[in-house]
């Protein structure tokens, strides 16, 4: 029996298998870094994080805040049309507001107000994105496990007669992808921008229930090589400098989900978990494809690639995102770049092994 399926295996590498290489820098100060970067091939943002688009992370308090930040909350797509245009609507408002105000908003220098939010690739998700642009948002995201398929390409192909018909311009955001081939295709079929990413979330099943994905820096370098449209990448963020690596792999922005869960501006009610004197406020956080997600929307308990838990709280948004920031700002001043672009050209990677990953944390706790 010939073996060449063993024979094409190449090693692939996620975050804690590498390290950025320090170098030369002239950069005075981390304050000097620009963190701006593309969102989409239309719409820059000055900080590359975006929260994802879960029921258990954002709706209107995250997109609202995520934007007043610097950059953008995808409002999620696990409600009624009704209730989706709503926040859409309450964040344009809000928005609006600021800026009759004079208020120096975010990402000013580049375009108007970006409002992103989430749809699915099925054939009733037409009248979703149609709904959605008429309320005000001009980024859509296809939210799909699989993004390297047919109905991706229909949807997309439907979404541009949607923009001709309504004499309206949006950017979509296409996705989970995982190859260069699936870069290919998605840019050919018309999208703005590639979420990139296969089962590598923090509540993701998806790769111990199907046996499918790639590592994501691996994945995060093959796909931008080749790519004419920005790479978002998709899972696996734990720690700040997580951030920086995917940046550094050729990710123009990083999507969060379990390191600001259990913010204030999260959906949800806090509950309270332990005994007397030890108790603690936490929220739950669930994944999109988590049976506690299927069983909120109604769906059959079928296809489970998901989980649940529970997250303490953190406090505000705008602490954990300042604290990622400096991170990202660090990196870039020990690299010697000043920008996100200079970030990738000038980044490097050296792997590490266990014990090398075992001293890059504080060993002496």
């Amino acid at each position: 029996m010939p073996y060449t399926k063993l024979s094409k295996i190449s090693q692939a590498l996620t975050f804690d298998d590498v390290q950025i290489i320090p170098q030369y820098s002239e950069v005075a100060s981390r304050s000097n870094c620009d963190t701006s970067t593309l969102f989409t091939e239309n719409f820059h943002i000055d900080i590359p994080l975006i929260a994802s688009p879960m029921a258990s992370i954002c709706e209107f308090d995250m997109a609202f805040e995520m934007w007043r930040l610097g950059g953008v909350g995808i409002i999620h797509r696990f409600n009624t049309i009704e209730e989706q245009v709503e926040i859409v609507s309450k964040v344009k408002s809000k928005q609006e507001e600021l800026i009759s105000m004079g208020t120096e908003w975010t990402n000013y220098r580049y375009t108007s107000p970006v409002i992103a939010a989430a749809i699915g690739a099925k054939e009733q998700d037409i009248y979703r994105a149609r709904a959605l642009v008429e309320a005000g948002a001009n980024v859509l995201v296809i939210d799909i496990a699989h993004g390297h398929h047919l109905s991706t390409r229909q949807t997309l192909e439907e979404l541009k007669m949607l923009s001709t018909s309504l004499n309206m311009e949006f950017d979509v955001i296409a996705g989970n992808i995982a190859t260069a081939k699936a870069v290919e295709d998605l840019e050919y079929w018309g999208a703005n921008a590639l979420r990139v990413g296969i089962g590598g979330g923090s509540v993701c099943e998806t790769r111990i229930r199907t046996g499918v994905g790639i590592p994501q820096i691996s994945c995060l370098h093959e796909t931008s090589t080749i790519a004419n449209t920005p790479i978002i990448s998709c899972g696996g963020i734990r720690y700040p400098g997580d951030v920086a690596k995917a940046l550094t792999a050729g990710a123009s922005t990083v999507i969060l989900g379990s390191m600001i869960a259990g913010t204030d501006e999260t959906p949800g009610e806090f509950l309270y978990f332990g005994n007397y004197g030890k108790r603690q406020r936490m929220k739950i956080y669930h994944g999109s494809a988590s049976d506690v997600q299927k069983t909120l929307s109604s769906s059959t308990l079928e296809n489970i690639e998901g989980t649940a838990t529970t997250v303490p709280y953190k406090g505000n948004v705008e602490s954990v995102v300042r604290e990622i920031m400096d991170g990202v700002r660090s990196a870039m001043s020990y690299v010697g770049a000043e920008t996100i672009d200079e970030l990738y050209t000038n980044g490097n990677f050296v792997s590490v092994t266990t014990n090398g990953l075992r001293e890059a944390m504080p060993h002496l706790l």
